[in-house]
């Protein structure tokens, strides 16, 4: 339930400000400069999804036809909450109707019908147009402002609103508040999937109609959805490095991604450092069950993107990022990639204003821009893989990545052969041409594993990319296990002193590991261990292999299964026994 409480009416916001800027009523950044002041209340509800791909439908688009009940007048302007919302949600289709035909249009990601909301014959017409087919994230009723026309579309129309949408009525007259409390009391038994608030918003200027109801479809929260916001609850805040990443069309990159978080866990740092991924909103789900398995927690922006390539340039787009100017540094890894140090080490080195990448190529490719530099193009020239990205967030990087969508907008609109790099050759060329890259730093750091995987600076690299082949996600993920696998089991370095584990007893999930003297003792049977230096142990019975981690006064430990090759996380602390 959404009480008055829940927002302060004494700031102005975003929404206040679109909404003015097009001569809505709905509200104006200046107080008491407006005949109602729902924007506030918009603000706080749809915020977190102004950047999510969104179908939003509003009845009532402002008619100045004075024959018609409930218009604006002489001074309204038709559709402007509709051009409100395309601003607000830029990456949303909008729609709207109503029963003034003469101000009906159709423009960039905006369609308008006609409707009578008095009428269910003509609604359910209205719902029959092709584009209004699938469901609404939000559903506002600014039309006909009397309980019998909000009753009528309400009842059918609300089978139309999405799981985890908003159905809105606005301007509630005080002399219709009994009714609509009578008629929710039924609504509620008939559609008990739905909750219902009727606010009435403070407004000094305002004391007759400015009440909304507001309806919500909640989105059932599954339980590994729970676990993702009780991580989210405890994730550190304010830092200023983001590493972040992407996934598209194919859910098996998820599996990369998996190996990708729990290398991480193992061998970097995390606290400094925040996680995002770039995906679509039909991911979401994978998302959480990625974060509950990996345990570490990563945020997610929503784009939506309906072609592969659009997909492939995601990484272009985190300048678009909500929180973006929170971060100093940030990292970007494709998903194929496996971490074995410190990422601490990469987002500390002092960095230009420029876009850092491993020395890949040259330009004289097609994978890294000849294409667009030209045949003449200088072959000595280095180009630079883009699986890794290290920049500042500087305005010449957000520039550059700017130009480069740009190019890949006007490309791909061509309708001309995509590359078979994707967007690395439109990278290169514009990164390289406007001299805003360095493919020098990375090198000793990022290894990339293509052919028989044998690389040259193995000894001191942190990041191990599996970039070959293009688009062969179980390919990869089978040399990225194997590789794994061999990090955790290699002998490391010691560092400081050990503790000695023997006589000691961890829990296990329901049950226990304890070392002794030879072996391990488990409520399923004895097993083996043996240290692989500092505090890192192989531990074995039954045929399952792990390998784990203790912390450096071996009250806990973390660690994963090596065999069967799942890489499932298990982690305890010390037992008293």
């Amino acid at each position: 339930m959404i009480s008055v409480e829940d927002f302060d009416f004494n700031t102005s916001t975003v929404v206040c400000k679109t909404m003015e800027h097009y001569g809505s009523d709905k509200g104006s950044a200046r107080v008491g400069a407006a005949w109602h002041n729902y924007t506030i209340v918009y603000n706080k509800l749809f915020e977190a999804r102004f950047q999510a791909p969104l179908r939003i439908f509003e009845l009532g688009l402002g008619t100045t036809n004075p024959a018609i009940p409930c218009g604006m007048g002489a001074y309204g302007k038709p559709g402007a909450s509709l051009y409100g919302w395309r601003d607000l949600f830029p990456n949303s289709s909008i729609f709207g109707a109503d029963i003034d035909r003469d101000i009906l249009f159709k423009t960039d990601r905006i369609s308008t019908f006609y409707c009578d909301q008095t009428s269910p014959a003509i609604i359910q017409e209205l719902w029959k147009n092709p584009e209004l087919q699938e469901p609404f994230d939000i559903i506002i009723d600014d039309g006909l402002h009397t309980f019998d026309a909000n009753k009528t579309f309400f009842e059918h129309s609300i089978q139309h609103l999405r799981k985890g949408g908003y159905y809105i009525i606005e301007d509630i007259n005080n002399g219709y508040r009994e009714s609509f409390k009578n008629a929710i009391k039924i609504w509620k038994q008939n559609l008990s999937h739905l909750s219902f608030s009727l606010l009435h918003v403070p407004l000094e200027c305002n004391s007759c109609d400015n009440r909304l109801l507001v309806i919500h479809y909640p989105d059932v929260i599954s339980p590994t959805k729970a676990a993702y916001l009780e991580m989210e609850k405890k994730a550190p805040k304010d830092n200023r490095n983001l590493v972040y990443f992407s996934v598209f069309f194919n859910r098996d990159y998820f599996k990369l991604a998996d190996l990708l978080l729990k290398s991480i866990r193992f061998y970097s740092e995390t606290d400094t450092i925040d996680f995002l991924i770039l995906t679509t909103e039909d991911f979401q789900e994978n998302v959480y069950e990625l974060c509950a398995a990996a345990g570490v927690y990563v945020k997610i922006q929503l784009l939506p993107f309906k072609t592969i390539f659009q997909a492939a340039c995601a990484r272009l787009y985190i300048f678009d990022y909500k929180n973006i100017n929170q971060y100093k540094t940030i990292l970007y890894l494709d998903t194929d990639i496996l971490i074995k140090g410190n990422l601490k080490t990469i987002l500390g080195f002092p960095l230009e204003e420029r876009v850092y990448g491993l020395e890949c190529g040259t330009i004289h490719s097609p994978s890294f821009g000849v294409q667009f530099f030209g045949p003449s193009a200088n072959p000595s020239i280095k180009g630079f893989n883009s699986g890794t990205l290290l920049f500042p967030n500087c305005l010449p990087v957000r520039d550059v990545f700017s130009r480069i969508r740009g190019h890949c907008d006007a490309y791909s609109d061509s309708k001309a052969a995509i590359p078979y790099c994707m967007d690395q050759p439109f990278i290169n060329y514009h990164c390289i041409k406007g001299g805003v890259y360095n493919n020098v730093l990375l090198n000793p750091y990022v290894s990339l594993f293509e052919g028989y995987d044998e690389v040259k600076n193995e000894a001191t690299s942190i990041v191990c990319h599996f970039s070959f082949p293009i688009g062969n996600s179980g390919h990869k993920l089978n040399r990225m296990k194997k590789y794994f696998a061999e990090m955790l089991e290699a002998k490391k370095e010691a560092v400081g002193g050990t503790v000695n584990p023997v006589g000691r007893r961890y829990s296990w999930g329901a049950g226990y590991i304890k070392f002794l003297e030879k072996g391990i003792e488990t409520p399923w049977g004895n097993g083996e261990y043996a240290s692989l230096g500092s505090n890192w142990f192989r531990v074995n019975w039954n045929g399952c292999f792990h390998v784990i981690r203790m912390n450096d006064a071996f009250t806990g430990y973390s660690g994963l299964r090596i065999w069967p090759n799942d890489f499932g996380v298990c982690q305890g602390g010390l037992q008293p026994f």
